[in-house]
């Protein structure tokens, strides 16, 4: 019984797991403006994370945690 239990639990998490990245993917806030931005925003932070971050807590006077 505690395998089934235990099983049904990974399951279950791994399954939250799968469909988080598929919304994570692709923002959409059905305003057109703002999604566009933030795909910007993301295709930028991919690039080269370590200075996005740098940029960001530069501009907002944080430290950086990169």
């Amino acid at each position: 019984m505690r395998k089934l239990l235990t099983a049904s639990a990974c399951a279950v998490a791994l399954a939250f797991l799968v469909l988080g990245t598929g919304f994570a993917r692709q923002p959409h806030t059905s305003d057109r403006k703002l999604d566009s931005l933030l795909g910007k925003i993301n295709k930028e932070a991919k690039a080269d994370p370590e200075e996005f971050l740098k940029q960001l807590s530069q501009k907002h006077s944080i430290a950086s945690m990169a």
